[in-house]
């Protein structure tokens, strides 16, 4: 397989899913105190964005080796922008800090998780020789992604359950790109 990584279709339906993942991360953490000010918890997002940071971290650390032994890489993204949704809606509805600390915990373990295990799929997708091009390009994505996501949540920031529902249509578009990538990672296989 003689083509670039980045002229490659898995390679852009797993970019696309970083540029979802990444930016809704980073939208939560950037607005998230906005979010539980208008929520009557005012100082209560740099704990949060602790707690969502360090189940991210911890995601990281588990999430790849099982999901990769059990070939659930393709399962693991559809579950991430699945559970994205999710905690973004029930956070429309669910203001305490402590059940926010917990649906963010969740959200941070599996979105967080989701980069290490693209990262590895991505290898296995376009060979070690072709890898860091591969990382370059999906590591450039996602910050694309940090970007606009943000912005497109600053623009309803004033309505905070909209501002949420921003974040979780953003996760259509990540579930329509996770069912699109192939099913199991086979290796040395480019498709």
């Amino acid at each position: 397989h003689d083509a670039l990584p980045i002229c490659d279709p898995v390679m852009w339906r797993m970019a696309a899913l970083l540029f979802v993942g990444f930016g809704s991360y980073n939208a939560l953490a950037t607005w998230l105190d906005s979010l539980m000010t208008d929520f009557g918890h005012p100082g209560a997002a740099g704990n949060l964005i602790a707690v969502m940071t360090l189940a991210g971290v911890a995601g990281a650390a588990v999430l790849p080796s099982v999901v990769a032994e059990s070939d659930a890489r393709r399962t693991h993204c559809l579950v991430a922008t699945v559970a994205l949704a999710a905690v973004a809606l029930m956070l429309t509805v669910v203001h305490g800090v402590a059940v926010s600390a917990v649906l963010l915990a969740l959200l941070g373990f599996l979105l967080l998780g989701t980069l290490p295990v693209v990262l590895e799929w991505s290898e296995l997708h376009v060979g070690a020789a072709r890898a860091g091009t591969a990382t370059g390009f999906l590591l450039l994505a996602g910050n694309v992604g940090a970007v606009a996501v943000v912005l497109t949540v600053q623009a309803a920031i004033d309505h905070p359950q909209l501002a949420l529902a921003v974040i979780a249509a953003w996760s259509l578009p990540g579930f329509a790109f996770a069912l699109l990538l192939p099913r199991t990672a086979r290796v040395g296989v480019s498709a």
